[in-house]
């Protein structure tokens, strides 16, 4: 199973058929993607996960974070079997825009997928945040954890990693074109075949991560 995260910065950079294309290289079975708009004010017209969906075949859950009358901003996810439940958990915040969890129920036809998918804060509001995700992971015990953490080096991704197995891959992942900062994370409780930074080019200001796994793995 082909699992990916990619922030797509609501696809201004080149828009939404350069995201799409990309995506349709690297053909993810499962896919979390951050910074989607739905109508909203930048970035392309209309609802970006659904979109994305129609014209690849997907299922597609949103979690809106900002709503601001009909204009919405979040994150995606999308899958190649149908989504059974789509769950948002609001984020604590203080002084960053709001944030949230996507708790996503999957119906493979071996088993039923359970994931979170986040994009977390970039400033102080992510230490408030980095705890609900963790207690998240021991009560929920989902199969996958997704995301833009906007964590490079820090502690609590310790204690992820005595919950999950990360995706060992040593790129970093932004700012694209020459990234410094290893941003995005995969993390199973299978085990990875493989992972890698996907070469995404300048479709975004991330490059996407891409993992595969053996599902008899999972526990």
């Amino acid at each position: 199973m082909k699992v990916m995260t990619w922030n797509i910065r609501l696809g201004i950079q080149e828009g939404l058929d350069a995201i799409i294309e990309e995506i349709r290289t690297h053909n993810p079975d499962i896919l979390a993607l951050q910074e989607v708009g739905r109508h909203w004010k930048m970035g392309p017209p209309g609802d970006t996960t659904t979109s994305i969906a129609s014209a690849l075949g997907y299922f597609g859950s949103f979690a809106p974070c900002i709503v601001e009358d009909q204009h919405e901003y979040g994150h995606a996810l999308l899958s190649r079997w149908p989504i059974e439940k789509a769950e948002v958990i609001q984020l604590p915040q203080d002084v960053d825009e709001p944030r949230a969890l996507l708790y996503s129920e999957v119906a493979h036809p071996e088993l039923k997928l359970k994931i979170l998918s986040t994009h977390l804060s970039y400033i102080d509001d992510r230490a408030l945040q980095a705890p609900v995700l963790l207690n998240s992971v021991r009560d929920r015990k989902p199969h996958l954890v997704l995301g833009d953490l906007n964590a490079d080096d820090e502690p609590w991704l310790l204690e992820m990693d005595d919950l999950l197995n990360r995706a060992e891959q040593p790129l970093a992942t932004y700012p694209t074109p020459e990234p410094r900062l290893n941003l995005d994370y995969l993390f199973s409780a299978g085990m990875w075949k493989e992972a890698q930074r996907l070469d995404t080019g300048e479709s975004s200001d991330h490059y996407a991560v891409l993992g595969v796994l053996e599902l008899p793995t999972f526990s």
